[in-house]
């Protein structure tokens, strides 16, 4: 569901009470007229009592509607927030340590024409392997997602068992992730798992798979990897995170 839909169905209902106020009273106004008939000044009395209390009734109900819907609004946007904070953290994390292209570096390994990160025919040389990681990565810091994606594929069939194949693995399954496709997010995390169990990206790996539960609601299997990674000394930050995603669970009765 979308914050613009929310936000929709949001003025919907909004308008929905101004709708219910106009016609009770004007109902409760029009009732109030002198009868036509054998009705006595009581029995209008009455009704116009009734009616308030209809309308009185109707309104906590809008009421309890609106703060739901509004509730949900900022339940989504504060899921949507911590996806990008999340990644803005781990990319500012990496950058401090990952690979730097320099002007040197440029100049020492020269891409040929047609063999850049993301065309069809992916590079197979040692020497490239360095700039083909870090033009897949600068597609990932400027958020082009679908773009980072292919780029890092591209590289993992050239260089498998490269120096940076479990961080460019781990890359893929994060830009999956940050756009909610959490079902192929899941499967590259697992997969870097189970052909690189000593990257140093494998408590961030255990991480997110505990996050794609938590998303998926599979409560009983995100709790499960959350306390794994939450209980592993050489977790650090990821062990961290893992304690408050617990917490938050334990608090929403998960």
């Amino acid at each position: 569901m979308s914050h613009k839909f929310l936000t929709i169905r949001k003025v919907v209902l909004t308008r929905s009470v101004a709708t219910v106020v106009a016609t009770c009273l004007l109902s409760a106004v029009a009732m109030a007229e002198p009868p036509t008939g054998q009705s006595s000044d009581l029995q209008r009395r009455l009704k116009i009592v009734t009616q308030i209390q209809q309308l009185q009734t109707e309104l906590r109900e809008l009421r309890g509607a609106l703060e739901e819907n509004s509730h949900g609004i900022d339940e989504l946007k504060r899921r949507q927030k911590d996806f990008y904070l999340d990644l803005d953290r781990r990319l500012i994390d990496l950058e401090g340590g990952s690979v730097i292209r320099t002007p040197a570096d440029a100049a020492e390994v020269k891409v040929p024409a047609g063999e850049v990160a993301g065309d069809e025919s992916p590079v197979a040389s040692p020497g490239q392997e360095q700039l083909l990681y870090q033009q897949s990565f600068d597609l990932l810091k400027a958020a082009k997602y679908d773009q980072a994606i292919a780029a890092f594929q591209k590289f993992l069939q050239a260089y498998p068992d490269g120096e940076y194949a479990d961080n460019a693995r781990y890359w893929v399954g994060e830009a999956y992730y940050v756009t909610r496709d959490f079902d192929k997010s899941l499967a590259e995390f697992n997969q870097l798992l189970k052909l690189h169990p000593t990257s140093a990206k494998l408590a961030d790996a255990q991480l997110k798979v505990g996050y794609i539960y938590y998303e998926q609601k599979k409560w009983d299997q995100a709790r499960e990897i959350l306390t794994k990674v939450a209980t592993d000394p050489a977790s650090g930050a990821a062990g961290r995170l893992a304690i408050t995603r617990l917490d938050r669970m334990t608090q929403e009765g998960h």
